[in-house]
């Protein structure tokens, strides 16, 4: 039978089996690529097929296009200008995940389009338009010049994975690449500890995942993605001061270097660059730092190696490339085992640790570790603002408060800050009242060495009532009499909609009239903590000619 000819007059059985035997592929052999096309593009477009005749013929049209039989600018025509609305969610989530495997081709109409979805009245849509926008955002990533840059397009495919789990909770996939960007985002912020207890979760959601799908066959993008961090888990690990056998320790090495750098998947050619791209930048980002600081002391063990005749070519050119990651001096080293430090003590920064590690070596390491315990006591306000932002997750796990008073998460927020060294006033009387007639009472007032340090002011919010909040606003301007470099506002916020509450935020703050002239506004500051329940924004101003800092962040509160 030639293609097409009397499908149209088919009982539904029959159209069935024509799909399921797969004749379509098959007689699409014989035929040209126009013959094809409009073929497909006849059943996609007929209003009284049923949806499963239009998937497969969907599908079977894009299988084409990856054996070379239908160009891809056919498919991306039909999906992009001749797609018709209003078509069953099924077909309209299964066009979204085609279109994006076609990104390298046509980045900025997909783009649009995916966009356009975010509005749409159907959650299902919406969830797979934002699972697609991640893996965009992980391809841009891969794309990315800088670590800095990589680190905000892995945030950014982040939150679209969240996205994509809050419109969609069956969306598994999407929960297992959210957790694989929070691994690379603390990773790369050595937060080793937070990134191994992350690994743990996705391979248990993998493990979970595979013994329950009922297709054993599925090759889903988290797999490949998963095996590249398996990979630097196990590099992560290795700790060459403990080795004996340094033959057989630099073979296991090489073994999973060269595992995680060939790595391969060849679902689709996008996916397949996706993940191919990922182990480069892990290599790149994670594991080269990693080499370049803990394999220092091998050096000579590795010219040693290379000595050897025995040596296999495919282990020299390892030790090779290992010797001039460890000599590179544009490389910069990432120790991983001491990372937990600065986990604990966030005010030990990495000029701390490589004192601490270079007086070890000296005679007097007494002297060494005082001082890296003096470095822990220090304030900064990147520290303070990390350590706020930390006390605000706590407070936020914490079910106690849930319906808890100002003063009561006030309290907890000064507990958790006084363990990280901070000396913390509550309720002070100082400054000058919001009616300027009196002092008056600072919730939480920060010295150091008898000086005010910063000033963080709370309040309870059920809504975004703007009288109440400008209060707030206006009262920590007021308390501040000398003008300190950086002050804090904590709305506890507890609403449904928390996104739309932090839109009415944003607005409001831009319009409302400080005391001080406000400069400049700066949103990238949320993009530094990756959390989607606690929003953050920074607010500068010209006080006398100085700048000075407000930070407004916003703590959703479950009900």
């Amino acid at each position: 039978m030639k293609l097409g000819e009397e499908y149209f007059s088919w009982e539904l059985k029959e159209k069935i089996r024509y799909w399921d035997e797969e004749n379509f592929l098959s007689e699409a052999e014989t035929l040209n690529e126009k013959e094809i096309y409009l073929f497909a593009k006849s059943v996609l477009k007929e209003s009284s097929e049923k949806l499963y005749c239009k998937r497969r013929a969907l599908q079977n049209l894009l299988t084409l296009v990856y054996k070379g039989k239908v160009k891809p600018r056919r498919i991306i025509g039909l999906l992009l200008d001749e797609w018709e609305d209003a078509q069953e969610t099924s077909l309209e989530c299964l066009r979204l995940k085609y279109l994006s495997l076609f990104y390298q081709n046509e980045s900025d109409d997909i783009k649009e389009i995916l966009n356009e979805k975010f509005e749409d009245k159907n959650c299902e849509i919406v969830s797979e338009a934002s699972y697609q926008m991640g893996l965009i955002q992980i391809f841009d990533a891969n794309d990315t010049l800088s670590k800095k840059d990589y680190q905000l397009k892995i945030a950014a495919a982040e939150s679209f994975f969240e996205s994509a789990v809050k419109n969609d909770d069956n969306r598994i996939d999407a929960r297992i690449l959210r957790l694989i960007c929070q691994y690379l985002i603390d990773s790369l912020s050595s937060k080793s500890k937070s990134a191994d207890e992350l690994y743990e979760h996705i391979m248990a959601l993998i493990w979970e995942t595979r013994l329950l799908s009922l297709d054993e066959c599925s090759n889903v993008i988290f797999i490949g993605i998963s095996r590249c961090i398996s990979k630097l888990q196990k590099i992560k690990c290795e700790n060459p001061d403990y080795w004996i056998d340094y033959r057989k320790e630099f073979n296991y090495l090489c073994l999973q270097f060269y595992e995680l750098k060939n790595v391969d998947y060849k679902e689709n050619p996008f996916f397949e660059k996706v993940v191919k791209d990922t182990s480069g930048k892990i290599i790149e980002h994670f594991i080269e730092p990693i080499f370049k600081f803990n394999y220092k002391a091998t050096l000579s063990k590795i010219d040693v190696l290379l000595n050897q005749d025995s040596i296999a070519s495919i282990e020299k050119e390892f030790l090779n490339y290992l010797k001039q990651i460890v000599i590179s001096d544009t490389i910069s080293g990432q120790d991983t085992s001491l990372s937990y430090i600065k986990e604990i003590y966030p005010t030990v920064n990495d000029k701390d640790i490589d004192e601490f590690i270079k007086g070890l070596h000296e005679s007097n390491k007494t002297l060494a570790v005082w001082k890296l315990l003096e470095s822990t006591k220090r304030y900064s306000y990147d520290v303070l603002l990390n350590s706020v932002v930390n006390a605000c997750v706590k407070l936020q796990g914490n079910h106690l408060y849930r319906n808890a008073s100002e003063d009561d998460r006030n309290g907890f927020i000064k507990n958790i800050l006084e363990t990280t060294g901070f000396y913390i006033k509550d309720q002070t009387r100082w400054g000058i009242s919001n009616t300027g007639k009196s002092a008056g009472e600072v919730d939480l007032l920060i010295e150091e060495k008898n000086s005010p340090y910063s000033i963080i002011e709370a309040l309870n919010l059920s809504s975004l009532d703007a009288n109440y909040l400008n209060l707030h606003i206006n009262k920590i301007f007021k308390y501040d009499t000398t003008g300190l470099p950086y002050n804090f506002i904590i709305s506890y916020v507890k609403i449904k909609d928390f996104g739309l509450f932090w839109a009415k935020y944003k607005k409001h703050i831009t319009k409302h009239k400080y005391p001080y002239k406000l400069e400049t506004i700066d949103y990238g500051i949320d993009n530094e903590f990756y959390y989607s329940g606690i929003k953050m924004v920074l607010t500068k101003h010209n006080r006398n000619g100085m700048a000075t800092g407000l930070y407004h962040i916003c703590v959703s509160i479950s009900e």
